[in-house]
C-alpha cells in the first residue's frame, strides 16, 4: 500500500496593484503563490509570512479575508484565511503528499523581488488575464483572481476581472 505523507502548509496570495505574486515552482513544474510546510510549533499565519519572505524577498502583512474578528481576555480571532484546501501533491521525484493548506491574503509591506534558483525558475506579478494563460492548477487560478477581487472590495475599490 502506498504511503502518502500528510502535511500542514500555508500559502499566501500577495496582492499589489491588482496582481498576485507567484513563483515558478521547479519541484512541481507550475507557477504557484509562495508557501510551504509549517515549522514545528508554528501557526499557519506565521508560516505564511515567513514563507513569502524566504521565497520572494517580500515582507507582507496578512489581511483578514472576511469580517468577524473579535477579542476578549481569553481568545483573539485569528486572521481569516481566503480558503482552506486539502490538496493531493505529486512531486516530480515521485513523492506524494496530502497538504492541508491554509491560504491567506496579504499586501506587500517592503522588499525587492528575489528567488532561489535551486527551487524556482522565475518570479512575477500576475493579473487576472495572465492567470488564465500561466501554467498552474485550476484552484490557483481561481483563488488568485478571488484574492485580487477580495482585496479590491476590502479597500473599497472597483474590481475589473
Amino acid at each position: 500500500m502506498e504511503t502518502i505523507k500528510k502535511c500542514m502548509v500555508a500559502t499566501c496570495f500577495v496582492v499589489n496593484n491588482g496582481k498576485v505574486l507567484m513563483i515558478d515552482h521547479k519541484g512541481l513544474g507550475v507557477w504557484l503563490p509562495p508557501g510551504g510546510h509549517l515549522d514545528e510549533g508554528e501557526f499557519p499565519e506565521e508560516a505564511a509570512v515567513r514563507e513569502v519572505l524566504e521565497e520572494t524577498g517580500v515582507a507582507v502583512e496578512l489581511v483578514s479575508a472576511s469580517e468577524g474578528r473579535f477579542s476578549d481576555p481569553h481568545a483573539t480571532s485569528a486572521v481569516h484565511p481566503l480558503s482552506i484546501l486539502i490538496e493531493n501533491i505529486n512531486y516530480a521525484t515521485g513523492v506524494k503528499h496530502r497538504h492541508y493548506d491554509t491560504v491567506y491574503l496579504a499586501v506587500k509591506k517592503s522588499g525587492e523581488l528575489r528567488y532561489d534558483e535551486r527551487e524556482a525558475g522565475g518570479i512575477g506579478w500576475f493579473g487576472p488575464g495572465q492567470l488564465d494563460r500561466v501554467k498552474t492548477y485550476p484552484n490557483v487560478r481561481e483563488l488568485g483572481k478571488e484574492a485580487i477581487k477580495r482585496l479590491a472590495v476590502l479597500h473599497g475599490k472597483g474590481y475589473e476581472g
